[in-house]
């Protein structure tokens, strides 16, 4: 609380009761083995005092030890004396870590999704480390989230991809590989051979009438999703055909110098096989029909190709361009989502 000025100084009334004598001002110090002096009674502070009334001044270092030096708290000794250091014992350190289980192939390849992820969850949350297991669980928790539902493969290029992906690890997808064989027995039958040429403008005339190229995408920007779009219409409106003949075709270039002065990183297009041979129907390099697979790789690389292309047909199903390493690879299919789906549309106009 504040004092108003010239108020004047109250007692020590913030003295904590249990303040000891000796540390109060001017307390003598209390002596236990006094039997003279009442208990309670105030001496008001004053100075102890011998029978000839001169007041003798205590030894310094003595008090109510009797000048015996203070030891800290803590250290007094049983007998009294001072504490000897505690003995620090090392104890060898003990591995209570618990050890996952090593897992066979035989026993991940019994595992569902959801049991996959947990063991493989546990070694990347307790380990972080590559454990001997680890690469097994990951390839069949990227198997099954591939192949679990193998609705999602529409062509028979798509089934025998995949399949050859499994084959890699066989002992891990046996289950797995079961499902894509019997996929392909469904896309299979009823066999439908490859169209005549004949038939290559009345479907190039369709295609048109019902997918406009959208002029935004004109200069070849977007040519993943316009691809797609097209394959979306052969497999609505000939889904024979696009379960058997329907494939993309990549290319890619490393340095992203692909036709120039575009310089594209990569280029794709749609390609359907004919009975006289493969089509591609790119409505940003070739609007007026059809052209050969040959005279579209030339177009697209130009008379002088940067090194390094990377040029490799694939399911039209997957999304996303192939990897370097040859094969399927499980990036290469892309969910198609709503960011997906606006560029796919964006890309024609119905």
């Amino acid at each position: 609380m504040k004092r108003k000025p010239n108020e004047d100084q109250p007692r020590d009334e913030y003295e904590p009761l249990t303040t000891p004598a000796a540390k109060r001002p001017h307390g003598p110090a209390q002596d236990s083995d006094n039997d003279d002096q009442p208990s309670g009674e105030d001496t008001d502070g004053e100075p102890e005092t011998h029978e000839d009334g001169e007041e003798q001044p205590e030894p310094e270092g003595q008090g109510d030890a009797e000048g015996v030096p203070e030891v800290p708290a803590g250290q007094e000794a049983d007998q009294g004396g001072p504490a000897a250091p505690a003995l620090v014992v090392e104890l060898p350190p003990q591995d209570d870590e618990p050890q996952l289980p090593v897992l066979t192939d035989p026993e991940i390849a019994a595992l569902d999704l959801d049991q996959a992820n947990a063991a493989l969850t546990a070694r990347i949350g307790d380990f972080d480390a590559q454990t001997e297991d680890r690469p097994a669980l990951e390839f069949r928790v990227a198997a099954l989230e591939h192949v679990d539902d193998a609705a999602w493969l529409l062509s028979l290029t798509g089934c025998r991809a995949v399949a050859g992906w499994l084959t890699t690890r066989a002992a891990l997808t046996g289950d797995l590989l079961t499902v894509v064989q019997t996929r392909v027995g469904q896309l299979t039958l009823p066999a439908t051979p490859a169209p005549p040429a004949t038939t290559r403008g009345a479907i190039w005339t369709a295609l048109n009438l019902a997918r406009r190229l959208n002029p935004q995408i004109a200069a070849g920007e977007g040519c993943e999703y316009l691809a797609h779009a097209i394959c979306e219409w052969f497999q609505a409106a000939h889904p024979n055909l696009a379960r058997l003949h329907l494939t993309k075709y990549w290319i890619v270039a490393p340095n992203g110098n692909l036709h120039p002065p575009d310089n594209w990183n990569h280029h794709v297009a749609p390609v359907l096989h004919f009975a006289d041979g493969d089509y591609v129907f790119d409505l940003s390099l070739f609007p007026n029909g059809p052209t050969t697979l040959a005279a579209w790789r030339a177009a697209t690389r130009t008379q002088n190709p940067p090194a390094g292309l990377d040029e490799r047909q694939s399911p039209w199903e997957l999304l996303l361009p192939p990897a370097i390493a040859p094969g399927y690879q499980p990036g290469m299919r892309a969910v198609i989502g709503d960011m997906e789906r606006n560029a796919i549309d964006a890309c024609t106009r119905v």
